[in-house]
């Protein structure tokens, strides 16, 4: 509103100077108001805030319930810095008017000022059935559900807010971010080509639509946009080192290798990037640089076990055993023969397919710390790791006696059982873990996935999983098996919303994957199938299951 029109309409209700004779008029409440609310607004409009406030509070003292002048209050407040008066005065307009988008807006939006999140959700949530239409209240209420990981409803938010404005371009990115999160980039990928179009040039585009387009299998063009985004982001060796991964891949291996080199001449001091040259130069049969690689490794931190136990599992991926063997036995000299020691060479030994060996170098750790229930814990897995699953049940079965109310050691055993094909005896395990610790969410997601995996008493395995997941709501592997018993339970698409969440929480699992392929198959998704199949074999390439299912799904 121009000042002149303000100017015109606060003389308009000024007091009348009556004639002469006349009696006295007294102005009414309401053109109080009126009169100082425009006085408030030009005031404000003139840079006195505190003037400004002084003619709202007049003219909320001349009409306490006037729902105008306190929803300006409250937005006064909330550009100051005051979300508790501004909750104050949103609570006292929603007391008029309980379908004030606005004041819940600005109530949601304190709130979250004051780190009450969840409140502040709810709140935004009220705010958007009452303006749905209004993207500043939806684009609020999408950062506080990103805040706490509700990631669907983001993605639903940022369509509401495209179907509004169909010209933001930003609303069309977070849309498409959301669902690659989800692991639904087939969408993903579409929405990010309209953001595009828009926007061209925004930050981060290219780097999503590369992770988008690695996930669908476009290894061609993820690895192009990686490298046009690092033109920009020079520093950013994470992404040199997934393309590395990438032309890898594709096939790509003396360009693999020649970035490898690149990123550990770079980062001289990443365990990472040394691995994977390693990797790639024995992969190219150049084994002395392989093995230099790895030296170069483990003398960055010479006295760290993890990089021996990682030099090992390079040199078992291309069966170089007596190496292998060879740097296992020389770690367990230098050590002194020490339990952590010894364990280590055991699993190498396992590792490097000598299972004599494995075990003999098991029970010497053990035997050295007898009282040591972890020890003993890696000594039973070693034990199967090496190929004797009788020896390692029995292992178990003596720590059992031993630590009688450890429900790990249980878990274990059921675990073991399981992968022998002995579901009553696994079943049992479980059971016997919910006796001892009724709470334990742990044992319930095991015990639950274990009975949906094989099909049986699915009512008690979702009520099961359930309990698991009210203990932790957001932990993937609990809401992989909540969509997968629901699945078993032939609720497709809730267990397909289950199954992309589980994808997003944790990153991309070969088994989440495998387990979202199944529900597509069901659902006629037969494209969306072979994705998820193909993601799965991406990271457990040896897996002849998945493969058989990716075959019938052509």
């Amino acid at each position: 509103m121009k000042p002149t029109l303000l100017l015109f309409l606060l003389l308009a209700v000024a007091p009348v100077t009556p004639c002469a004779g006349s009696p006295p008029e007294r102005e009414g409440p309401r053109e109080e108001t009126i009169r100082h609310y425009l006085a408030g607004r030009w005031l404000e409009r003139a840079g006195d805030r505190d003037g400004a406030l002084a003619e709202y509070s007049r003219a909320l003292a001349a009409t306490p319930d006037d729902a105008g002048v306190l929803l300006r209050l409250a937005e006064l407040s909330t550009h100051d810095g005051q979300p508790l008066r501004t909750i104050d005065y949103a609570d006292r307009v929603l007391a008029i008017d309980s379908s004030a988008a606005r004041a819940h807006w600005l109530r949601g939006a304190a709130l979250f000022q004051l780190r009450r999140t969840e409140e502040a959700y709810l709140a935004l949530e009220r705010a958007a059935i009452h303006g749905a239409d209004q993207p500043e209240i939806l684009r609020t209420l999408a950062r506080v559900a990103e805040s706490l990981s509700r990631t669907e409803r983001v993605a639903q938010v940022y369509a509401q807010i495209s179907g509004v404005e169909p010209e933001d371009a930003e609303a069309w990115f977070q849309r498409a971010a959301s669902e690659a999160r989800l692991g639904r980039f087939a969408l993903a990928d579409s929405l990010l080509a309209r953001s595009l179009v828009l926007d061209p040039i925004r930050p981060g585009a290219i780097f999503l639509r590369a992770w988008v387009h690695e996930n669908l299998g476009r290894l061609e063009s993820s690895i192009a946009d990686y490298r046009q985004h690092l033109q920009v982001h020079v520093q950013d060796d994470p992404t040199r080192r997934r393309v590395v991964m990438l032309l890898a891949r594709s096939g790509r291996m003396e360009e693999a290798l020649s970035a490898a080199r690149e990123v550990a001449e770079a980062s001289p001091l990443d365990p990472e990037a040394l691995v994977v040259l390693a990797d790639l130069a024995y992969a190219k049969g150049r084994t002395r640089d392989g093995a230099d690689a790895l030296r170069r490794m483990r003398g960055t931190a010479p006295d760290d076990p993890r990089l021996v136990a990682r030099s090992i599992g390079v040199l078992a991926r291309h069966q170089r055993r007596r190496e292998g063997i060879e740097l296992a036995d020389a770690w367990v000299r230098r050590q002194k023969a020490e339990p952590d020691a010894l364990l280590l060479a055991a699993r190498a030994h396992a590792a490097l397919g000598d299972a004599a060996g494995a075990a003999t170098l098991a029970r010497r750790a053990a035997k050295a710390s007898p009282d040591s229930l972890s020890i003993r814990r890696l000594l039973a897995r070693v034990l199967e790791e090496a190929g004797r699953p009788e020896e390692a049940e029995a292992e178990f079965r003596s720590l059992r006696q031993r630590w009688p109310t450890d429900i790990g050691v249980l878990l274990d055993l059921g675990s073991l059982r399981e992968r022998r094909g002995d579901l009553d005896g696994a079943v049992g395990a479980g059971r016997e873990a919910l006796t001892l610790r009724p709470e334990a969410h742990e044992a319930q997601n095991f015990l639950g996935y274990l009975l949906a995996d094989r099909g049986r008493d699915l009512e008690q395995a979702l009520a099961l999983i359930r309990s698991a997941l009210e203990a932790d709501p957001d932990n993937g592997a609990y809401v992989d098996s909540y969509g997968w018993v629901l699945f078993r339970l032939g609720r497709l698409e809730e267990a397909r919303v289950q199954l992309e969440r589980a994808l997003a929480l944790t990153g991309g699992d070969p088994v989440i994957h495998e387990h979202l392929g199944d529900v597509y198959t069901a659902l006629s998704l037969a494209e969306r199938a072979r994705e998820q199949y193909q993601l799965s074999l991406a990271a457990d390439s040896g897996n002849a299951r998945v493969r058989a299912k990716l075959q019938g799904a052509r």
